[in-house]
């Protein structure tokens, strides 16, 4: 290599922006620099895994005082995780010797309504935790995937030939 050819930059600057809006909506900072397609099925499997936890466990799966760690991890599915955790909490929050703790209602007696929320038992709650939970870090390797992933310019886009036909040495058109 002579002394005028420079090697190209390799270097990844941190992009702070698109990371954030990755946490607000997943999949968001991949389109923001530029990654459509990458987005869109970023955000269906975030979402799509997110939302089949809900389906297959419940709202109980968000749980920040009984499961907090598991919660933490849901947290990276960015604002839907911390509004139901929230929701969950202040609707079976109850007090007892000052501690909160989950009003979980007795099984209704012969010809009462059944209550409005019963909490998920078994391996149920445990499959719609996990899921959810894994939403959440998948969403954090999206995260990072935006906050390292370089721009796509416009002039990636376009053909690298720049329009040009190029015919190799000895074809034919």
């Amino acid at each position: 290599m002579s002394s005028q050819e420079t090697k190209p930059s390799t270097t990844t600057t941190m992009q702070i922006g698109p990371a954030l809006a990755g946490w607000l909506l997943p999949g968001l900072g991949q389109m923001i620099l530029g990654h459509k397609k990458r987005g869109v099925i970023l955000f269906l499997a975030v979402y799509g895994l997110f939302f089949s936890g809900l389906m297959v466990g419940g709202i109980d799966v968000i749980d920040p005082l009984q499961g907090r760690l598991w919660f933490i991890g849901q947290c990276f599915v960015g604002p839907p995780a911390p509004a139901l955790g929230y929701t969950h909490v202040e609707w079976l929050r109850g007090e007892v010797d000052g501690k909160p703790v989950y009003i979980i209602p007795d099984p209704p007696e012969e010809g009462q309504a059944p209550p409005k929320f019963t909490k998920s038992v078994g391996r149920v709650h445990e499959l719609g935790q996990l899921y959810c939970t894994m939403a959440g870090m998948l969403n954090l390797l999206v995260i990072l995937d935006a906050l390292y992933r370089p721009h796509r310019k416009r002039s990636d886009r376009a053909d690298p030939n720049g329009g040009r036909l190029v015919q190799r040495v000895g074809t034919t058109p």
